[in-house]
């Protein structure tokens, strides 16, 4: 199968084009091409818990906005410390509990209703989940191709394969075939 991307700044393009997104999504699956728009949050707000509850907010947004199948992607995992790598699965999908827990410690009290009414709100919807992404680690990258193409339902209609079928496969259908030959 193959694959296409194109960068948009989704949330602003929705929110300033009108329906021009929707009419070019349109377009593309009118063409049998399958679209899964995969929203990328910097794992540098993780330092901030308010700016990452911004990010799922905005995450949020262009779901309902764009009404596609959706992966989240939380990227630069090699970038964070050792203690935010440690405390990382608490991010990835994160309940109200830890939001507001996370939110009561570090925001102004002031904001306190605001902040609990967000928190509220995601966990609520309930959508909002991170795959992670190392990009110097395949098998992270793998992960990631791996959940758009769950996503996508990719091979959703291709007959399930046994150990016999992979015995009497050609070993170029794979790709691994013997480069010497």
């Amino acid at each position: 199968a193959n694959t296409y991307l194109s960068d948009s700044k989704a949330v602003v393009s929705t929110q300033s084009t009108g329906d021009t997104m929707s009419r070019f999504i349109k377009t593309l699956e009118s063409w049998g091409i399958r679209v899964c728009a995969v929203y990328l949050l910097d794992s540098q707000f993780l330092v901030e818990p308010s700016k990452f509850i911004a990010g799922m907010c905005s995450a949020l947004s262009a779901m309902v906005q764009l009404q596609l199948p959706h992966v989240n992607v939380l990227t630069k995992i090699d970038l964070l410390s050792a203690k935010d790598k440690d405390n990382l699965d608490r991010w990835l999908d994160p309940s109200q509990l830890t939001l507001e827990g996370i939110l009561t410690k570090t925001s102004n009290k002031r904001h306190a209703n605001l902040s609990n009414a967000l928190c509220r709100l995601l966990d609520d919807y309930s959508l909002v989940h991170f795959v992670p992404l190392n990009i110097e680690d395949e098998d992270s990258i793998g992960d990631l191709c791996l959940q758009i193409d769950l996503v996508l339902q990719i091979n959703e209609d291709a007959e399930p394969r046994g150990p016999a079928d992979l015995q009497d496969r050609d070993d170029t259908e794979s790709g691994f075939g013997d480069e010497t030959t």
